[in-house]
């Protein structure tokens, strides 16, 4: 704690905005990391049982499994199966109706990782600007009221000073970029797989499917 207080110290109250922001980023990625756990978006008894009753051509059984289990998929898949004579067309509408609201979800709060990845380090610099242009106020008022040349010394303690808060800013902005973008790839992964349980269950129960698989036998 004597370290952060004398840091904040020598950067100025700049650093006060910066810490918070690299708090609240550590909460925002704990946060979605919890929410985006694979159980509560896939849930494991779907992704065991789903395949069978596609292929078994149970819908019933299928949307009860859908709607007693739960998650992202159970909920995308249940609008899917709830009309029993629909099209592709229709199915694939209402899963995508659904789907949309399960990515506003998972993508809940990834903007504002994002946000803090930007302004961060423009925080860093802008404390960076005003901790110069106060030092070499400092300097020059110093230089006049001696008469004499400025103190190399006081410029250079002046100058480490004010960077402190550029360096700051890109410590946290650094691993907050990189959290952010690990959570979108993970919301990537899971809605690919969402996907891929919606395109077996569109071919298999909507009704032009069914249709020309009756054809084609």
């Amino acid at each position: 704690m004597e370290l952060i207080f004398e840091l904040l110290r020598q950067g100025g109250w700049f650093l006060v905005p910066i810490l918070v922001a690299s708090l609240a980023g550590v909460a925002l990625f704990i946060e979605r990391l919890l929410y985006l756990r694979r159980d509560n978006i896939l849930a494991p008894k779907l992704v065991a049982e789903v395949p069978g009753l596609v292929r078994a051509g149970e819908r019933q059984p299928l949307r009860e499994l859908c709607e007693r289990e739960g998650s992202s998929l159970g909920r995308v898949l249940v609008r899917g199966l709830e009309r029993t004579r629909s099209t592709a067309s229709e199915m694939r509408e209402a899963m995508e109706d659904t789907g949309r609201r399960e990515l506003y979800l998972m993508k809940r709060y990834t903007g504002a990782l994002g946000s803090i990845a930007t302004v961060s380090p423009l925080l860093g610099l802008l404390g960076t600007v005003v901790g110069m242009i106060a030092m070499f106020q400092g300097v020059v008022a110093s230089a006049e009221a001696s008469r004499g040349a400025a103190d190399i010394g006081v410029l250079a303690d002046g100058i480490w000073q004010a960077l402190l808060t550029t360096a700051a800013g890109l410590i946290v902005a650094i691993p907050v970029y990189l959290a952010h973008r690990y959570v979108l790839g993970k919301i990537d992964g899971l809605v690919c797989e969402i996907e891929d349980f919606g395109r077996d269950v569109i071919s298999t129960f909507a009704v032009d499917s069914v249709d020309e698989a009756s054809e084609a036998s």
